[in-house]
């Protein structure tokens, strides 16, 4: 397992969900409304597939195969 593409994956990730949470929160956006729903679910579903694709191209490794974007 390389532990610095691990390490990078969940930096960007989490980094990503919590920059959209604090932006939520100074935007003042209530939690449970139509708007915060739709915006949880472009931020925060999406972090971790943007965090994966980010790091594989930031250390060449091919997308589709190494994050199991393949047919079959």
């Amino acid at each position: 397992m390389n532990t610095r593409k691990v390490s990078a994956f969940l930096v960007l990730a989490f980094g990503i969900s919590w920059t959209a949470a604090a932006m939520l929160y100074i935007s003042g956006i209530e939690y449970g409304g139509i708007t915060s729903t739709v915006l949880v679910v472009v931020f925060f579903m999406w972090a971790p597939a943007i965090a994966a694709i980010g790091v594989q191209l930031r250390y060449g490794d091919p997308i589709r195969r190494d994050t199991g974007f393949v047919r079959g």
